[in-house]
């Protein structure tokens, strides 16, 4: 079976992040696996004894262990049945440790929750988001710290067009196939752009989407001084 990989550090936005995908699971018929990397100790020098460092990720390892048992309870109480949920622990560098994971193990999905601003700010700031974005050829869905889960009936795609925007069109026209949702292709054209050339991508994006065979994939373009706003 195919899982969301759940990024926690056990703040309040993840554990919203967590519940959110679990939600998500249910609509997408995956299992969930949530994930914390313990964060390694650099070794210092040894001014008083030889395990401390040892002993001390020991602990970070255990208390790993027992907040994401805990995590899993909170999303298991009160539900007679539900997604499959497994947890693990990582040691050391988060990027290593999902590339692992993403090879070993069918995700489908990353989940991870944003922290406090908005989902663009965490975007273009967050270390974190960057790090796992790098590391990982799935999907990763950010969830802002507010936002309330409804079925996703529609997907928006932002898109200048590229051949690479090819491979996010196939993933998502194939979600929305199986969850019978709906998916707009939007570009947003500023005043500086070749209208000429985007127009010859566009026709790619439209051949593409006549193959696929699907009536619920729509292209738009909208004018706009700025993408953000738009």
């Amino acid at each position: 079976m195919k899982k969301i990989l759940v990024l926690t550090d056990f703040s309040a936005t993840a554990a919203h992040a967590a519940r959110y995908a679990l939600q998500l699971a249910q609509q997408l018929h995956t299992g969930i696996l949530l994930y914390h990397v313990v964060q390694s100790i650099p070794i210092v020098p040894n001014y008083a004894g030889g395990g401390f460092v040892t002993e001390t990720e020991n602990l970070f390892a255990e208390e790993s262990r027992e907040n994401l048992t805990k995590l899993k309870d909170q999303l298991t109480a009160g539900r007679q049945d539900g997604p499959a949920i497994d947890t693990r622990t990582g040691e050391g560098d988060p990027g290593s440790n999902i590339k692992a994971l993403l090879r070993d193990e069918p995700i489908e999905l990353i989940v991870m929750g944003a922290p406090e601003g908005s989902v663009v700010e965490h975007l273009l700031i967050g270390s974190e988001t960057r790090a796992v974005i790098k590391a990982s050829d799935r999907p990763v869905l950010v969830v802002p710290a507010n936002e309330q889960f409804n079925s996703i009936q529609k997907l928006v795609l932002a898109t200048d067009y590229r051949s690479e925007d090819l491979c996010a069109l196939r993933y998502l026209s194939n979600w929305v196939a199986n969850t019978g949702g709906k998916l707009d292709v939007v570009h947003i054209q500023t005043a500086g752009e070749e209208a000429l050339l985007n127009a010859q991508q566009k026709k790619v994006f439209e051949l593409f989407l006549d193959n696929l065979g699907q009536t619920n994939v729509h292209c738009h373009d909208l004018r706009g001084k700025e993408i953000r706003k738009a």
